[in-house]
């Protein structure tokens, strides 16, 4: 076969074909030495993706197979180019090793080493696959990797029974066929070509007496399932497999046996050798054996060496009015499937829900778990699959439903989190690819989960009661003999913002299915599972909110849920300032004076704050010891995560004196039982010895309730009883981290360094509000007994000396290092001053920071409406390049920022007051120069440090903009 006149530059002649390896193998090498560039393309690629790289590849011919599939994908991708595409024939392995006499070779070229003598292509990891060049130099690189080694593969036998030629593995093969003496053992030619399975390949290495195997991940997994099978590989010299992940637990054992596994993996347009970025690596911690993680760009490698993206397939199947996320999944599996959660609303914005469940169960009613969606969605389904490569296709068996009891799990940004998705519905993937699944998720939406409507009875408290009782214990999967009290806290039982939400609509759900109660499931708080987090209160909730009501009853007056968190938050203040202990000091000679011999009880050493605190106490001269109390861990010591947290903040523990430091674990709302401390007699030594309490210890979440928030203002006023139950002649001073969150609602323009009695202040979310509580409390222990606490309300903290810090926004900023915030903090030791503020005394426009950051980043600065409209124009990218432009996973976000007022230039950023400083200022010499400076470039050097090796640089490069 004659291709024409050799060209000064290698022509590419591209393959599209299903023949035996053999021929394919004789093709390739003969378009080579014929001076060719030969284009091996995966006959499971869509017809647009076979004309995409017939057209980015400039192929001039392309051989085709004879087979009818082949020819018609020829035929349409053909007609998709801008030009006409010449095909042939592929000849048949008989032409091409016909028994004609051997003719003498043409004379050999003289190939330049750098000339492109071959192409592949990738998988198609954004949108479409792309053209990979490789070189003579290339190829006789990989040639000469054995020849590095330990072993010899001359003369030896390697099985490429399973090895496609348009993979890089099957090249390597070819490469090392070439160059190390070994031989290819195949299936015998036929046409069509012999499938490779993992029961005829077993069978064709037994045949041919292979030594060496190549293979996919799949088939050794159906082999270790057989003992005698793997009996004989264990006297193979070597199994190398590549492609994707082997499952752990195989490899595990085929190991045990003596298996002899070579991983062989790399990115094809990627050396492994050669360094590369690994910021969104999932490993986090160093292993002696060695793992591979998988790829940043989420793509999904199956079991058989394939590789499916799963943006553009998401996103079509998004489109969908009635879908609110798809996920796809089958990583290490031989199939994609995916993951849909139904929309709460349809296109219409008035979808019931009850309609869409009957809706699926029409369907899904007559088969098993992994039951198609409802008719209309598969248009979705079918566009994605018309541009996916045939590996990648979604099947209506390998569709998922969403369950009720597990809602999809978002990031703030409002994208999925895939992985947790994907790990929260292990079980019914596992089910769906070993066919056992046998019921559908939808079931709990139907109504059995919480009964029929009969069995709900809400004219009642008793009724609520039952029915918040069952859904609680549900949630909650309590054990035999486990019983949920009526004022227990789930929030504080282990109750997770999934199972909030769980709970929220199976509680929804039930009144909904009451014709009289229907209507007034509105009238319930949002959040009300925040809100009311025990039995006892969110019964009491619904049966004022939904309780039918006879002709003429009155519920009363409604309280608005800001009027009731109020009356919360004064109701705690009263709780927690009743009898407060009287100081009865037991001064005996052997305590030294506290001038000469400081002890500290710290709580939450290991926050950002905590850790530099401990740093800044411990090297502190005249402090001989450090009382570390923090609640226990299951797995890890107190010790253990001290040494992470300082780890991961650039503190150097060699520098410390750990002899001073005493870790404690504990709880300090623990009733009548000395904080939980499990160590005898520790709770007296700590009355002994300690002069000075730092309490830093909070939870930092604001999504939960002030009611939620009860066991820290306990644990706040225990250390207070602690305080005044102190053997020494003064009680220990006491210094409180609050937050200037209190003065969230501050109605002036400058907020003093003061109590605020009134509540409404710190409205907003249960973290202020409890802040308040605690500052209240810690007040009136001031006024009528001799603590005198110091409390301290913290501004915005930024980095530390690395850097470590993760978040900004618009205004005066008056942010200062989190360093500098603990060494001041351990200079108000002393200090008398009932309320000190902690923000930069002197703080910068955020446009001069954005300066800074412009200069650093090498990006221009443009206005925020320019800024944003160029965002809002880049929504219709493919889930690879939103990657590459985080800032669109918080569109959202910015739209909202846009419609907000415009910011002055005297206000503190966040849109809290302005903070005096006067009291601090004159109590902390770190609050001066030379310790504290203004923010300069040195700061965003450092941020920018940390966040490059965290991998978020891109996300506030994103957001650089002037306001």
């Amino acid at each position: 076969m004659t291709l024409g006149t050799l060209p000064s530059k290698p022509t590419v002649v591209a393959i599209l074909a299903v023949v035996d390896q053999l021929s394919y193998f004789s093709l390739i090498a003969g378009i080579i030495r014929a001076g060719y560039c030969a284009f091996p393309i995966s006959p499971r690629n869509s017809d647009a993706a076979v004309a995409n790289l017939l057209q980015k590849s400039g192929a001039a011919f392309m051989l085709v197979s004879h087979d009818k599939p082949m020819q018609k994908l020829a035929q349409a991708a053909s007609q998709l180019l801008d030009r006409d595409m010449p095909f042939m024939d592929i000849p048949s392995f008989q032409e091409i090793y016909e028994q004609a006499e051997i003719t003498e070779a043409p004379p050999s070229l003289h190939s330049k080493s750098d000339e492109t003598a071959l192409i592949l292509h990738s998988s198609g990891s954004t949108s479409f696959p792309k053209p990979i060049y490789l070189s003579h130099r290339n190829l006789l690189q990989w040639g000469l990797q054995p020849w590095y080694g330990e072993v010899d593969l001359s003369g030896r036998i390697l099985s490429n029974h399973a090895l496609p030629f348009f993979h890089a593995m099957g090249v390597v093969s070819l490469c090392w066929a070439m160059t190390t003496g070994v031989t290819l053992s195949n299936f015998a030619p036929k046409s069509p070509p012999h499938v490779p399975t993992p029961e005829s390949m077993f069978e064709s290495i037994v045949a041919t007496k292979s030594q060496l195997l190549f293979c996919v991940p799949t088939f050794l997994e159906e082999w270790a399932q057989n003992e005698e099978k793997v009996a004989y590989l264990k006297g193979l010299d070597a199994i190398l497999f590549g492609g994707a992940p082997i499952h752990k637990q195989t490899g595990d054992a085929l190991h045990e046996q003596g298996v002899k596994l070579y991983p062989f993996y790399g990115a094809l347009p990627q050396p492994i050798h050669l360094p590369y970025s690994t910021p969104k690596l999932k490993t986090t911690k160093l292993r002696l054996t060695i793992r591979m993680t998988y790829s940043a760009d989420d793509q999904i490698m199956h079991s058989t060496g394939e590789k499916t993206n799963p943006g553009p397939i998401e996103t079509i199947i998004r489109r969908h009015p009635k879908v609110n996320c798809a996920i796809v999944f089958g990583r290490g599996r031989f199939q994609a499937g995916v993951l849909v959660e139904p929309s709460s609303l349809g296109g219409d914005g008035n979808f019931a829900r009850e309609a869409f469940i009957d809706e699926i169960w029409q369907v899904i009613s007559l088969l098993p778990f992994h039951s198609p969606f409802p008719q209309p969605s598969w248009p979705q389904i079918e566009e994605a699959n018309r541009i996916a490569p045939s590996h990648s296709r979604i099947f209506k068996e390998m569709v998922i439903l969403s369950s009720p009891g597990k809602p999809f799990q978002y990031t703030a940004k409002g994208s999925p989190r895939r992985q947790v998705v994907i790990d929260m519905y292990e079980k019914e993937i596992n089910d769906l690819y070993d066919g056992t699944s046998s019921q559908c998720p939808m079931a709990e939406a139907s109504g059995a989960s919480t009964g029929s409507p009969e069995d709900v009875d809400l004219s009642s408290v008793e009724g609520c009661t039952k029915l918040v009782r069952k859904v609680f214990g549900k949630s909650l999967r309590l054990e035999e003999g486990e019983e949920l009290k009526d004022d227990d806290d789930i929030l504080q039982l282990g109750c997770d913002s999934l199972q909030a939400i769980w709970i929220r609509n199976e509680i929804l759900s039930s009144i909904s299915r009451h014709s009289e109660t229907a209507p007034k499931s509105k009238a319930l708080a949002c959040n009300f599972v925040y809100s009311y987090p025990t039995v006892s209160s969110l019964a009491l909730h619904i049966h004022d909110k939904c309780a039918p009501r006879v002709d003429g009853e009155s519920s009363g007056p409604d309280e608005t849920e800001d009027e009731k968190t109020l009356k919360k938050m004064r109701d705690l203040v009263e709780k927690y300032s009743r009898d407060f202990p009287v100081h009865e000091p037991q001064q005996t000679p052997e305590l030294l004076p506290p001038s000469t011999r400081e002890v500290v009880l710290l709580t939450g050493s290991t926050g950002g704050l905590g850790s530099y605190l401990l740093e800044s106490l411990v090297l502190k001269p005249d402090i001989v010891k450090v009382y570390v109390l923090n609640r226990p861990h299951a797995t890890v010591s107190s010790a253990t995560r001290q040494l992470d947290s300082f780890k991961e903040r650039g503190i150097d523990p060699n520098f410390l004196d750990f002899s001073k430091i005493k870790f404690l674990e504990g709880d300090l709302a623990a009733p009548e039982n000395g904080f939980g401390l499990q160590e005898e007699g520790m709770f007296e030594e700590l009355r002994k010895e300690v002069t000075c309490i730092m309490h830093t210890a909070w939870r930092v979440d604001f999504n939960v309730g002030i009611s939620s928030m009860e066991p820290l203002i306990a644990g706040t006023r225990n250390l207070i009883d602690f305080a005044l139950s102190s053997q020494l002649k003064r009680p220990p001073r006491f210094i409180f981290a609050s937050s200037i969150g209190v003065l969230r609602n501050f109605p002036g323009t400058v907020a003093p360094e003061a109590s605020f009695p009134d509540p409404s202040i710190a409205l907003g979310s249960g973290y202020p509000e409890s802040k308040w509580v605690a500052e209240q409390v810690l007040t009136r222990a001031r006024e009528s007994t001799t603590l005198e606490p110091v409390i301290v309300r913290i501004g915005q903290l930024s980095g530390g000396r690395n850097g470590y810090w993760g978040t900004s926004d618009p205004g005066l900023i008056s942010w200062f290092p989190v360093h500098t915030a603990a060494s001041a903090l351990t200079d108000i030791r002393a200090c008398s001053d009932p309320f000190l503020h902690f923000v930069h005394p002197a703080p910068i426009p955020w446009n001069d920071m954005v300066e800074l950051l412009s200069e650093a980043l090498l990006v221009p600065q443009v206005c925020y409406s320019d800024w944003l409209g160029k965002l809002e124009a880049c929504q219709s990218l493919s889930q690879s390049e939103i990657e590459s432009n985080p800032a669109l996973k918080l569109l959202e976000f910015y739209q909202s920022v846009s419609k907000l007022p415009p910011v002055s230039d005297n206000a503190e950023a966040f849109g809290f007051p302005h903070l005096s400083t006067t009291l601090a200022a004159q109590r902390a010499r770190s609050l001066h120069p030379p310790v504290l400076q203004p923010l300069d470039r040195k700061d965003v050097a450092a941020w920018l440090s940390y966040w490059n090796e965290e991998g978020t640089q891109t996300v506030f490069g994103a957001a650089l903009v002037s306001f």
